[in-house]
Formats: structure tokens, C-alpha cells, sequence
């Protein structure tokens, strides 16, 4: 019997559970003889790592390991699907570029063990000048990567400028130019995240907080040199994500390096303060929008131009993600004319990456704030100019001015 969605209530399979109390998440899995992880992160900004001393915490009760980068950094540095820019190291590697940034990993015989000795561990800094604000580093006066030429690590750009210009330049037009901020924002899921490494012989079996299992496999795979059939991920219910779980992240690959070093399960469950600096961020842009329309509200020209923030490291997607946002830039509007300039920057902040839409939601946001700043100028009501500028039905299949085809609507 065939079941009609569209239109109908659908009863969801899966919540029945969850509003039990009956769901399984990574934490609820126990397995005999767990150690478990904590990471010592950095306090700054940007700063150069003078020592690390863990001779203290390499005494205390209950300790098994405590791994700094030169015991990790053979596994090199942190797989991405866009690799541009400057990769994560498993571990501070000499300096840190960002709050939260994860200096060392003690594994004790449960968290709490593992937080008194990781507070132990004493790390001497030379505090440098961190670089917050993009249009100040988008200038390269202070540098995030000094082995990298620019802060700018990529330029996505579409559509014409020049004829932009031309367009806005004519007489009897109408233009809106808006400088506006897309602030950055952190996922902060009700699930931190969490894991658990379980490295039996030659068998990986490995449960975590994730979006993309199979993803996970496939770079744990590489990076430790197994068969992909001996690399078993498991992604129990997973309290919320919203593209930030669409990531590999060090503490997964670390904690899998521990189990195989310790020939034990080794646990790590993120806390809220390490879920705000340690996670992936998303937004992040500074740009300028113009719109241009005729007195009658018909529009004739649309630009883009601005800055996102790449954060310290690319992870998966970071310097891709306003290419998303160039695909959707001009919505569903009739444009004939249009350009995108988007300067992707580094600065001394945890990375961003894909969140709810990923570089869409960025482009949208100032789409519409300025249709109703153009309402405004001409003073119309804000519905009517969207309704007159929308394609029309008839119109479809169309390509917008960006390139992108639109196989049917009806607005």
C-alpha cells in the first residue's frame, strides 16, 4: 500500500523513544575497562608556547598518558574535504592561534581523575598580538599563519562587476548601499559533543556524536593506515548537530590513537565551555550590499562585496562555505545584473564551517534586509516589492545572473 506524504500528517517513527527517555546516545554506552580524556586548552589568542612541563601530572593516581604533538604529529594534520588555507594540527603545534585551541590530551581512569591532572600540567606563553577584527586582518599587518602569504586564503567571486557599476551609475535609478554585519554564532547543540575509541587488535570500533559516519570512517581509515572494512563508526541518537557534527575533529582522532596506544576504550565527552571554543562557529561576515531599482521598484542590479571569517584553521568545508552563499545570493528575485565578492580571512578565532544552510542563510540575510531598506527609500509596502520582482511562474526553467538554473517555482 502506497502512503501519500505530501499534504497528509506522518507519523514520525523515531520520537517515541526519545520522549521516554529511552533514546541511546553515545554517553549512555559503557564498555568494560573505559579510561577517559580531557584536553588542556589554550587561554589566548595567539601565542608562542614556551614549555610544557607534565612532570607533576605524570605522578599523579590514576594516570595512564599524556600526549603533547610530538607524540601525535606523525598522523599529521587534521583531514579536510576543501584543503585551503592552513590545516589543524592534532595539537598545538608551537603556538596557539585561538582560544580553546587543545595543547595536550591526558587519559586517566575516568574524567574527573583526568580534569585534576590535566589542571596540573603548567604551559609558559609568550602572548602574542591576536588579530580579531576582520577588516584589520583582511590588511595582513599582523599575520594569523606567518608561513602563509595572506590572511586571505580565498576570494569566491561571480557575476560582473563592471556592468554592476555601469548600472548603478546610470541616471534616475534608485540605490541602497548597506554596510551590514552577520555576527558569528555557535551551534551549542543540547548533545555535546562526545566519543568513544575502541581498538581491538586491528578492528577499530569507534562511537560518536556525528553527522556523517561514513565520512568519519573514511578519514580514520587513511590516517591510521587500516582497511576501510576494519573501521567500524557508530552514530547512536545524536542530541542536535546542525552541520556542526558535519566535521572530523582532533579529539576524535586522538581518542582513537589512545585506545590503540593503551589497548583500552578511551571515552571523551565535550563540556559546554569547550562546545563554545572548540566546536565549529558559522556566520561570521562583514559586507556591503547595493540594490538597484527603478523609481517603480523594479529591480535592476544587485552586488556583494565583504569579508568571512575563516577562523585559525580550515576544518572540513571553512573556505568554501561562501561559495554556498553565492549560489543563493540573488533568491528568487529576477536580477539581471549581479556580483558576489566574498574575501574568505583568517583570524585568531575557532574556525567556521557549515551551520543551518551554510553560507545561504549569510546571503539571504542581506538580500532581504536590503528589499526592505529599497521599500523603504520607496516608500512601498515591502510585500508588493517582492511579489512584482519575483520570476514568474511562466518564466521557469531560468538562469540566474549568477548562473545558477531554477527548474520551476510558482511564488
Amino acid at each position: 500500500m502506497t502512503t501519500h506524504v505530501v499534504g497528509t500528517a506522518v507519523k514520525r517513527r523515531e520520537d517515541l523513544p526519545l520522549l521516554r527517555g529511552r533514546g541511546c546516545y553515545v554517553d549512555d554506552i559503557k564498555l568494560p575497562r573505559e579510561l577517559a580524556a580531557v584536553f588542556v586548552r589554550s587561554s589566548h589568542a595567539h601565542a608562542h608556547i614556551r614549555s610544557i612541563d607534565t612532570s607533576r601530572a605524570a605522578q599523579m593516581p590514576g594516570v595512564h598518558a599524556i600526549y603533547t604533538i610530538d607524540q601525535v604529529r606523525q598522523l599529521g594534520p587534521l583531514l579536510a574535504q576543501m584543503q585551503i588555507g592552513k590545516m589543524r594540527p592534532l595539537l598545538a603545534d608551537g603556538i596557539v592561534r585561538h582560544v580553546g585551541e587543545a595543547i595536550a590530551m591526558v587519559v586517566a581512569d575516568d574524567r574527573y581523575i583526568a580534569q585534576d591532572i590535566a589542571d596540573a600540567i603548567t604551559i609558559e606563553y609568550d602572548i602574542r598580538t591576536p588579530i580579531i577584527d576582520l577588516d584589520a586582518a583582511a590588511t595582513d599587518a599582523i599575520k594569523v599563519h606567518d608561513d602563509l602569504p595572506s590572511n586571505t586564503i580565498n576570494l569566491i567571486e561571480g557575476g560582473d562587476g563592471a556592468a554592476f557599476a555601469a548600472v548603478r551609475d546610470r541616471d534616475g535609478v534608485v540605490v541602497v548601499t548597506q554596510k551590514l554585519i552577520n555576527q558569528r554564532v555557535n551551534p551549542l547543540a543540547l548533545e555535546p559533543r562526545a566519543v568513544l575509541a575502541d581498538w581491538n587488535t586491528a578492528k577499530l570500533t569507534f562511537w560518536t556524536s556525528t553527522q556523517m559516519p561514513f565520512g568519519i570512517a573514511g578519514a580514520l581509515s587513511k590516517i591510521f593506515g587500516l582497511p576501510f572494512s576494519q573501521v567500524r563508526v557508530i552514530a547512536p541518537d545524536v542530541g542536535g548537530a546542525f552541520g556542526s557534527k558535519l566535521n572530523l575533529y582532533t579529539e576524535e582522532v586522538l581518542a582513537c590513537f589512545a585506545s590503540r596506544e593503551l589497548a583500552r576504550p578511551v571515552r571523551w565527552t565535550e563540556t559546554r565551555r569547550e562546545a563554545m571554543a572548540a566546536t565549529t562557529h558559522g556566520r561570521g561576515w562583514s559586507a556591503t550590499a547595493t540594490i538597484v531599482a527603478t523609481k517603480e521598484g523594479d529591480l535592476l542590479a544587485y552586488e556583494l562585496v565583504g569579508l568571512a571569517d575563516m577562523g585559525a584553521y580550515s576544518q572540513c568545508f571553512t573556505a568554501g562555505i561562501p561559495g554556498l552563499g553565492q549560489m543563493a545570493a540573488l533568491g528568487t528575485y529576477k536580477i539581471p545584473v549581479a556580483h558576489f565578492k566574498i574575501s574568505c580571512v583568517m583570524t585568531n578565532k575557532m574556525c567556521t564551517d557549515s551551520y543551518r544552510g551554510a553560507g545561504r542563510p549569510e546571503a539571504i540575510y542581506y538580500l532581504e534586509r536590503m528589499m526592505d531598506l529599497l521599500a523603504r527609500k520607496l516608500q512601498m509596502d515591502p510585500a508588493q516589492l517582492r511579489l512584482r520582482n519575483f520570476w514568474k511562474t511562466e518564466e521557469f526553467p531560468v538562469t540566474t545572473a549568477f548562473g545558477v538554473q531554477m527548474d520551476s517555482g510558482n511564488y
